[in-house]
Order: C-alpha cells, then structure tokens, then sequence
C-alpha cells in the first residue's frame, strides 16, 4: 500500500493506521549508519528529523524504505534533490 497506492501505513502492536496523506516529516528511531544501511552517504543519529524527498529520478525501493534527507533546504541540482533511502523500521512519521 505504500509504495502502490502512495499510502502511509503504521503497523502498531493493536491496530493498522493508514493515512490518506503522505508524511513529509520522519524521525530517525534507531541510528542509521553504513553497517545497517550500506548505501547511506554518512550516518544519521536516532532523533534526526528527515524530510520526505519526492525526486522522480530517485533509486528508492518503496518496498524496502523511502527516500528522505535530513535538510529540507538543500539546493536542488539539475532536477536531483539529494536522499538515501530509509528502511521502515528506523524511521517514525511525525503528523505535522
């Protein structure tokens, strides 16, 4: 549902949220780095605020994670938004 229907879907111990909005704002709940994410350009803390990067020329593999980077403001470079793809399990949306 995430990646096909471009739903936000939260998987709780009781209950399934599903959103009909997309997040743009995720936090980082376990540390991001190159051991558990090898592709990632540096390492990310647990609490890192992320922002949704919504670039079509994006690699991402929506079934494993979503593209997100931890500075909204960065400079878009010939259509390329900087992003590193995040697995599921290492981030939580923040309803904004």
């Amino acid at each position: 549902m995430r990646w096909y229907y471009n739903l936000w879907v939260d998987i709780n111990e009781d209950f399934i949220e599903v959103y009909s909005c997309f997040p743009k704002v995720f936090k980082i709940v376990s540390e991001v780095n190159k051991l558990n994410h090898p592709y990632s350009p540096r390492n990310f803390e647990k609490g890192t605020i992320m922002y949704y990067s919504s670039s079509s020329y994006s690699m991402c593999n929506w079934l494993k994670g979503i593209p997100l980077w931890d500075n909204k403001n960065d400079e878009v470079i010939e259509g390329l938004q900087p992003s590193c793809q995040i697995k599921y399990e290492f981030i939580k949306s923040i309803n904004t």
